[in-house]
């Protein structure tokens, strides 16, 4: 286990890391850019999406892309984080691959946060319900250019609301954001460095 980890440590310190004001998807650029043969590891993190990608072809509905980028203080603030994570990777299972990614990003949020099968991030109600403060989005592609026949191209999406939700009729449960779900120091210390967020 700590073979693995220290493996895995080491891939993802090797990052190349790319921010982009607005993008439609980080999620689609990455997986156009190992189309073109550039696998290298590599996350993309946007400040807005315009075409944010959700599981079963629904769409991430962007908070702060919804509000046309306007932040100026007479507007509702809405402030989303979108990135991607593209490598190459073999396991000798994928099926537990969403689960691992899923829980590990409601460990960084820390308590009160949860996940809902396969990929919402919830956070738990006093009633039992939930309302969903991001999403997680896997997809894998066969390349040629890949050295091996089970290694293949994996992109790892995530949005998370930061402050604000967006206006959506056809959500499941209610959305929630960062600013409201946890604590107010805990929150205030997220929203302070959200680079750092993104990284951890």
């Amino acid at each position: 286990e700590r073979d693995a980890y220290a493996l895995g440590g080491q891939r993802f310190a090797q990052l190349r890391a790319e921010r982009v004001a607005s993008i439609d998807s980080t999620h689609s650029a990455l997986l156009r850019q190992a189309q073109a043969d550039d696998t290298a590891p590599q996350i993309l993190w946007a400040d807005s999406q315009t075409a944010g990608r959700g599981r079963m072809g629904r769409v991430w509905q962007d908070a702060q892309a919804q509000a046309g980028g306007d932040n100026s203080a007479a507007a509702t603030p809405r402030r989303s984080l979108s990135f991607s994570i593209g490598l190459t990777l073999a396991p000798p299972d994928w099926s537990g691959l969403s689960l691992v990614v899923g829980l590990a990003a409601a460990q960084v949020l820390g308590t009160g946060i949860g996940l809902k099968w396969p990929n919402d991030l919830c956070l738990r109600q006093a009633a039992g319900g939930y309302a969903k403060l991001g999403g997680i989005l896997l997809e894998t592609q066969a390349l040629p250019s890949l050295q091996t026949g089970t290694e293949r191209w994996l992109v790892i999406g995530l949005g998370l609301n930061l402050q604000g939700v967006p206006a959506a009729a056809d959500l499941r449960a209610p959305a929630v954001d960062l600013v409201t779900a946890l604590p107010g120091a805990q929150a205030a210390d997220f929203w302070a460095d959200v680079p750092a967020l993104c990284s951890r």
